[in-house]
């Protein structure tokens, strides 16, 4: 439904069956239903039946109906006892009976005569209670607190055991389960990504809740807050909600359940330890890294004359292995639950809570020990505006190190300075709370008041040592509080209110610990390196985004309020459920990177954008008579040679969302349930109100024994609004950055550095405040009020339309069939499709437009190659040469009279004005539909413009074979699940901000999505093996994944002329042969033959999205336990886990570029400055066949072996 009409339609239609059909499915209680009759099968009208919680002691009674059924609705999951009693008969009884969320316990009793039977008790074990819900619509999984707790978990994160079910997988660019190696800055995927993906919905919409309510960080699409995993009763998944009852996914439901109270006193002390001495090493921490060389004779000469004669190559080591990084981790926490007593202890209480209230504590503490080395220089004075460290210990040594400066410590133009080296604590330390309180206010009331708190940092640095002092140290923080409540009112028997309200905050932040001071770097040469490699000492703060991770400098903060309400009611065969959801997030977010005043104190003349600060040489007589500073002399001299500060980098968005549903469920016949319903949702950030989602789920019962189901559902679905995208959009139009380094003019330049120096270390409270003290300075000097200031030109390089923007939606489709096989064991087959369109993506509205240019011209190119070569004026001709020209333009003058000639076919891979490909976009730019039009586009550069673009396709097999707890024989019991997946993803981007290769064409970028893994396979279960094997519960977890796609570009080189930097190039060959390789394996020569690259202009590479074939997935870990009882309350379980049990080599690109960039590349030759001894040997680095050996070679690998010892205490 593609339109408003039609979607009004179908939902008066469907809202037309609601007034006919009834019943609604809950998915976070349970429901008991059945029927009574006597020994002749006949009803018993009247009857009562009692569902009591056991642990709390808390019942709910109904009676049954004329045909002698029952239904009990809502009920919190536990474990209950179910009596029956009428009269004239027996009462009956089942105790123990298991639920979890979302359940259906269908549980019939036949009345004796009270004449014949005193009351009877029967205890219901798991092979009593039916192994399918055949009333059940909706598709998804529950792993319960046993598997919890039993199925190993390397990140001890309950959301990472959704992938041991079926329809499931990582994100697009996953580094989950990668290890870490030594002095690796490797890449994370996009904040955007999200977590997982479950039935082929976008990673990055699935609804997160814990207890019913919203757990979701609405900006970066990952979740707000990670309970102890102790405190969690079971982890309910739900892959296809064809309940109307949630909304804000297109992908999924996750709901994570918290343990409650109950009448007995219940505690837990839990330990978990882990150490780099009990780990393997990583793959390629133990690899030893290598160049090649080309190995020259010199024979004579210099410089262009220089003869030598090629020997051959060689290996030159570049990295011996490297040892583990130091690792070490602990774990502990508790749990404590059980009735509100108070005064707790000795002595008479004022209040007991037995059978009333109930408490529920759960605290765990992670703390990942490490240290970073602080390793720099110090200048061995003082500047008296800014105090920097002592020196640590060592020899001064002057700062010179530039070959082409007279600037030295005896002429007064360089500075001395000092070691310092600082072993410093850079530990990840994580907190973790959650407590709750059960009360029955009265006898048809309950409430819950729960409780989180989450205190995360993490300052872990991954790398062999750093040159920022320690305040300048920065680390990721999440902290988290949040209040939720919930009232469950029963009005009846036949009719439940719950109403719940949640007010939560969530202060994620990439920042140091003092992130409001300015940032001062000083540029010093490296002394301890052959070539005196400049580096630079950060001093006061850091804001820099670690863009080659992929983490960028943050500070934010969201605070939610959520009210929600649902009333179930049940009207005979029908049980009606209607509500809202409403939410208030505020999020607001600032972008650090300069915000607090940045000063550089660099060399001076070492560049066109710094100050360039002089002074006569001293002591006198001394050459020459004038020096330029450098860096750490400028230093002490309080001469910054740079200044910028960035403004309007805040932003405070505030987003409402609404949603209305009503759902019913009717039971057409006894083994036939029909559930149809309708959803209404609304997020005000964005104009879209036109999102009404009808949903419909049918399970039918073929067999009528209750054994076996065929679910059919469909239904429209929206994601949520992901509000980084709309902020980063929205901000760009308010950021206003100064820059001493735009300034034009070296003289007014260095006067406006002199006044910023002056001011050191201030930072300026606004943009007008910095205005109204640089402009005079400007001006006086020669300058325009205004200059250095990025929004001095009117200039927006992001452009978002709220009005016209659509929340993405999913059309879902499921049909299905579960039954059970043999005792003891269930069959589950699946098949889904999902289709979501509306997808965000990026197009560039101010690239040269082609359409435009033949307009103007009155032709009709088929692409710039074709306008280059027309041109016929100008210094420049543009012609399609050799294809092995790697310079691409001819020598001579460049002038009208005497043209140079370009060659379009050209590999110089250079984008510098004076390079082929920079002629060329020179050439086009006056094609751009702002050039000297819209003040609001840049005439030059690239715009990114948000739009509803985008789409992914999906159609996934889910086999799933899945055992209870049961006994195999020989003392061995346990249970397990067996799930394969065979799916097709397909999709045009990454996320909400991929832009197409020919700019605006995204139906040319439809391929297999990244994370597209055609076969996927999980197994995990939990043995008790008998005594003669020790008693020993071990717990095993397969995963499996087949090859997944890659991308392949072109190093980010805009050949295309459109100005985004995602070109791919051409393939001759067959795609297939596209695949990953092993480190070390032989140079695919013939595969790297069939690469070439298109003219400059072309509108793009052939070479498919996503065309390479990456390594495939497997993992597998295990737990084993043993328990040890101390009377009947104590037990002690000692645990080992062992990831990756036979220390396997996997590897994955992670989320690296993968690029093909040898076009242009020159085997090396040799000119020798000064001539060496006859006959020596010269070594050159062979970047070409370096590239070789690596292309296609993974850059990372999954973790190794690694051991988690622990132990549970109950009590």
């Amino acid at each position: 439904m593609k339109n408003l009409f039609g979607r009004l339609v179908l939902a008066g239609f469907s809202m037309f069956v609601l007034c006919f059909a009834a019943a609604a499915q809950d998915l976070d209680d349970i429901t008991f239903s059945g029927r009574i009759a006597d020994a002749n099968g006949l009803a018993v009208v009247g009857a009562s039946v009692t569902a009591t919680e056991v642990q709390s002691g808390v019942e709910r009674t109904v009676m049954t109906g004329d045909e002698g059924r029952y239904r009990i609705i809502e009920l919190k999951p536990g474990i209950y006892k179910l009596k029956v009693s009428a009269s004239g008969f027996g009462a009956q009884e089942k105790i123990d009976i298991q639920t979890v969320s979302g359940q259906n316990v269908q549980s019939d009793f036949q009345l004796v005569p009270a004449g014949v039977t005193a009351q009877q008790t029967v205890t219901v074990t798991e092979d009593d209670t039916p192994l399918v819900d055949t009333t059940r619509t909706i598709v998804g999984g529950t792993i319960t607190a046993r598997e919890i707790e039993e199925i190993p978990n390397n990140s001890r994160n309950a959301l990472d055991l959704v992938l041991t079910l079926g329809g499931t997988s990582e994100e697009a660019l996953s580094t989950r389960d990668l290890a870490e190696d030594r002095n690796a800055a490797n890449r994370q995927p996009p904040t955007e990504q999200g977590n997982f993906s479950l039935s082929g919905g976008a990673s990055y919409s699935n609804n997160i809740t814990i207890d019913g309510l919203d757990n979701n960080d609405d900006r970066a699409a990952s979740d707000r807050f990670q309970p102890s995993l102790e405190s969690i009763a079971e982890v309910q998944v739900i892959t296809n909600q064809f309940s109307a009852e949630y909304g804000r996914a297109s992908g999924g439901r996750i709901n994570l359940r918290t343990k409650s109270g109950s009448n007995k006193f219940r505690g837990r002390v839990f330990m978990f330890f882990r150490a780099d001495d009990l780990n393997a090493n990583t793959y390629y921490n133990n690899s030893t890294f290598y160049k090649t060389d080309n190995v020259y004779r010199y024979n004579g000469g210099t410089g262009t004359a220089t003869n030598t004669t090629l020997l051959g190559t060689t290996l030159t080591v570049l990295r011996d292995p490297l040892e583990r990084l130091p690792f070490t981790e602990y774990n502990p926490g508790f749990t404590f639950s059980g009735p509100v007593i108070l005064p707790f202890g000795e002595g008479k209480s004022i209040y007991d809570g037995t059978n009333r209230t109930f408490f529920s504590i759960a605290y765990e503490n992670l703390n990942l020990l490490d240290t970073t080395l602080i390793n720099t220089y110090v200048p061995a004075g003082t500047n008296l505006r800014f105090n920097l460290p002592v020196s640590t210990g060592g020899p001064q040594v002057c700062e010179n190190f530039l070959s082409t400066s007279n600037s030295n410590c005896s002429n007064g133009g360089a500075a001395f300075m000092l070691p310092y080296s600082k072993l410093v604590s850079t530990p990840n330390q994580r907190n973790a709370l959650t407590a709750r309180i059960d009360h029955k206010l009265f006898e048809n009331n309950d409430v819950t008041l729960g409780w989180q708190l989450g205190r995360k940092r993490n300052q872990r640095q991954n790398i062999e040592s750093t040159t920022k002092l320690e305040e300048a140290l920065q680390g990721t923080s999440g902290n988290t509080d949040a209040i939720n409540f919930t009232d469950n009112h029963v009005f009846g028997a036949k009719v439940v209110n719950q109403f719940r309200f949640q007010w939560s905050t969530y202060k994620p932040s990439f920042e140091t610990k003092n992130p409001d001071d300015p940032v001062v770097l000083i540029t010093y040469a490296d002394p301890t390196t052959s070539t005196f490699t400049g580096r630079t000492l950060i001093a006061g703060n850091s804001s820099a985004s670690l863009t080659a991770s992929g983490i960028f400098a943050a500070k934010r903060k969201e605070n939610r309020y959520q009210f929600q309400d649902s009333l179930t009611v049940v009207a005979g065969k029908h049980t009606f459920k209607g509500g809202f959801d409403f939410q208030r997030i505020n999020s607001q977010n600032l972008d650090p990177t300069d915000a607090t005043g940045t000063y550089n104190f660099g060399n001076s003349g070492t560049g066109v954008t710094t100050a360039n600060f002089t002074g006569p040489c001293t002591p006198a007589p001394c050459a020459p008579a004038t020096v330029s500073y450098l860096g750490v002399q400028n230093y002490l001299l309080n001469q910054s040679t740079r200044f910028r500060q960035n403004f309007g980098t805040s932003s405070d968005i505030i987003n409402t969302y609404w949603g209305i549903f009503l759902n019913d469920e009717m039971r057409l016949a006894q083994n036939l349930t029909l559930s149809i319903g309708a959803r209404y949702e609304r997020e005000t950030i964005l104009s879209d109100n036109n999102n009404v989602g009808p949903r419909i789920g049918i399970a039918w019962d073929p067999f009528k024994k209750g054994k076996g189901v065929i679910r059919f559902g469909a239904g429209i679905f929206y994601n949520r609004v992901l509000l980084r995208t709309i902020d980063d959009f929205l901000v760009s139009g308010q950021q206003d950055l100064f820059d001493s380094a735009d300034i034009s003019g070296t003289a007014t330049r260095l006067a406006v550095m002199r006044a910023f120096s002056a001011q050191f270390p201030r930072k300026f409270a606004s943009a007008q405040e910095l205005r109204n003290f640089i402009n005079p300075v400007l001006v006086a000097n020669g300058g325009i009020a205004g200059d250095g200031f990025s929004g001095f030109d009117g200039f927006l390089t992001r452009l978002v339309d709220t009005s016209t923007l659509k929340i993405p939606e999913s059309y879902q489709f499921n049909i299905g069939f579960e039954r059970e096989i043999g005792k003891g064991f269930v069959f589950e087959a699946n098949y889904t499709w999902n289709k979501t369109v509306r997808l965000w993506g990026e197009s560039n509205p101010n690239s040269p437009n082609l359409g435009l240019a033949n307009s103007r011209l009155g032709t009709n190119f088929q692409s710039w190659t074709e306008y280059l070569q027309s041109i016929s004026t100008g210094n420049f001709r543009y012609v399609l040469g050799p294809t092995n020209d790697n310079v691409g333009i001819s020598t001579g003058t460049c002038s009208a009279a005497s043209p140079c000639t370009v060659n379009l076919n050209t590999t110089n891979p250079s984008t510098a004005a004076s390079a082929p490909i920079g002629l060329a976009l020179e050439a086009v730019k006056i094609f751009k539909p702002g050039y000297n039009v819209d003040p609001n586009l840049s005439n030059e550069n690239q715009q990114e413009l948000l739009g509803s673009v985008r789409k992914s396709s999906y159609q996934g097999l889910i086999l799933e074979l899945r055992s209870r707890q049961k006994t195999f024989g020989l003392g061995f019991r346990g249970n397990f699940r067996a799930v394969y997946t065979l799916a097709s993803l397909k999709d045009d981007g990454l996320n909400n901000t991929s832009d197409a290769e020919v700019n605006g064409d995204f139906n040319r970028e439809w391929s297999r999505a990244l994370q597209d893994r055609r076969h996927r396979f999980a197994f995990s279960a939990t043995f008790e093996t008998p005594s003669w094997l020790g008693k020993l519960k071990l717990s095993p977890l397969f995963r499996y994944g087949s090859s997944a796609p890659f991308n392949l570009s072109y190093s980010g080189i805009d050949r295309n002329l459109d100005d985004l930097s995602n070109d791919r190039v051409n393939f001759s060959g067959d795609t297939k042969d596209i695949k990953w390789r092993k480190p070390g394996s032989p140079v695919p020569a013939e595969l790297l033959s069939q690469f070439s690259l298109q003219p400059i202009g072309a509108n793009g590479g052939n070479l498919p999205r996503n065309a390479g074939n990456g390594p495939p997935l497997y993992i597998f870990d295990l737990n084993m336990t043993r328990e040890f009882k101390f009377g009947e309350r104590m037990r002690l379980r000692p645990t080992v886990e062992i990831g990756n049990v036979f220390n396997a080599v996997v590897l994955s690109f992670g989320s690296g570029f993968i690029d093909y960039s040898t076009f242009g590349v020159q085997r090396p030759s040799v000119t020798a400055a000064t001539a060496p001894p006859i006959g020596s040997t010269i070594l050159l680095t062979n970047g070409l066949e370096t590239f070789e050996n690596n292309f296609l070679v993974p850059t990372r690998a999954y973790r190794p072996r690694d051991i988690r010892l622990g132990f549970r205490f109950d009590f």
